[in-house]
């Protein structure tokens, strides 16, 4: 972590580095855990749930989150050495930048307020279903919906702002 907190310290390749693997990180992360809890639904299994559940978890904690903070950090880092500040970007014919950190910021005030809630809950019913040998509630496959209609809508949003990273069209 002590890499990322020092942004103008390293040179501008070494910050795009960092930013290409939070990127990997992220959106791979989004899409592993989406395909696994997809899978563990279908199982219909609360032994299955479970197990994917806590990894779900875990790969948030361990991937996606780090992630996040790799893409933000060095981005913003980038935006030292190429245009001055985060902030000369928004008055620049570079407001792609700001489209996507604003897509960025979007994507992890989701994350944090409604579909990390919707992961917990769902650990909690496939637990505690598991521990009993019991089946899989009507409640978790109800916050699963959920879950899934707002993770589609937390994966797309990245993937424009990675389209706005690569394209870089003027906005």
């Amino acid at each position: 972590m002590a890499i990322v907190v020092s942004l103008p310290l390293f040179p501008y390749t070494w910050h795009m580095l960092l930013h290409i693997v939070g990127a990997l990180l992220f959106l791979g992360n989004l899409i592993v855990t989406a395909g696994s809890m997809t899978w563990a639904f279908g199982q219909k299994d609360s032994r299955v749930a479970a197990f994917a559940s806590a990894g779900v978890n875990k790969a948030d904690r361990w991937f996606t989150s780090p992630g996040m903070i790799l893409l933000l950090l060095n981005g913003l880092a980038m935006t030292v050495f190429a245009w001055g500040g985060w902030l000369g970007f928004t008055i620049s014919p570079n407001r792609w930048i700001f489209a996507g950190l604003t897509l960025l910021i979007a994507t992890g005030a989701l994350y944090g307020a409604v579909l990390r809630r919707y992961q917990n809950e769902m650990a909690r019913i496939s637990s505690e279903a598991a521990e009993t040998g019991a089946p899989l509630p009507e409640s978790f496959f109800a916050i699963f919906w959920k879950w899934t209609l707002w993770g589609v809508v937390a994966t797309i949003l990245p993937l424009i702002a990675l389209y706005y990273m690569v394209a870089k069209p003027a906005i």
